[in-house]
């Protein structure tokens, strides 16, 4: 399947919170990944973009070829890994309420702005069973490509919530009989939090 062209600009400008937002999709690049997302979530797979002839796997998806150049100006690494896939952004990611099965465990994240360790906190999430994620609106956009990159075709597998009403989603938690446990980079062993 091939759809038409979007200038190579639209998806570079995906970098961006802004255009991803306007959008409603983001970039997940490298072969790993995007196999991630395929497994678990095929569905939200836009479009294929590759440099290679497609892998048999990529073929049920819309496909769009690059040449080398045209991956290096759309990826946002140094090193472009040859294929990106376009795909839709999670529900709610920017609401201030929860979703109606919240689930069993819940990671909340409190203005980490570094992408590569929210990606890591949320691939870790997915990988210990946890249902989703909240993040202050301080927090890198887990969207970012970066980020995207950190979870390694996770950031579909928890429902994600970010936003400045943290704190009223996890008093509603809590109301909901959650326990809730809290860990501070700088504090002292024994003092409670």
């Amino acid at each position: 399947m091939t759809t038409p062209p979007r200038s190579l600009k639209w998806y570079r400008e995906l970098a961006g919170t802004k255009a991803r937002q306007a959008a409603g999709v983001f970039l997940v690049e490298g072969d790993r990944a995007i196999r991630q997302v395929i497994a678990l979530h095929p569905r939200e797979i836009i479009e294929v973009l590759t440099v290679d002839d497609p892998d048999k796997d990529y073929r049920d998806f819309p496909l769009r070829r690059l040449t080398a150049g045209q991956a290096r100006y759309i990826s946002s690494n140094r090193t472009p890994q040859g294929v990106l896939a376009v795909v839709r952004a999670p529900s709610g990611l920017y609401s201030p309420e929860l979703p109606r099965a919240p689930g069993g465990r819940v990671l909340l994240l409190e203005d980490i702005q570094d992408p590569g360790n929210v990606g890591t906190l949320i691939r870790t999430a997915a990988a210990f069973d946890f249902s989703g994620v909240i993040l202050t609106e301080k927090c890198t956009d887990p969207l970012s490509p970066r980020c995207v990159q950190a979870t390694a075709g996770a950031v579909l597998s928890v429902w994600l919530r970010r936003t400045d009403r943290y704190l009223e989603l996890a008093r509603s938690l809590r109301k909901d009989g959650y326990v809730l446990v809290a860990a501070e980079l700088a504090g002292a062993e024994g003092r409670p939090c």
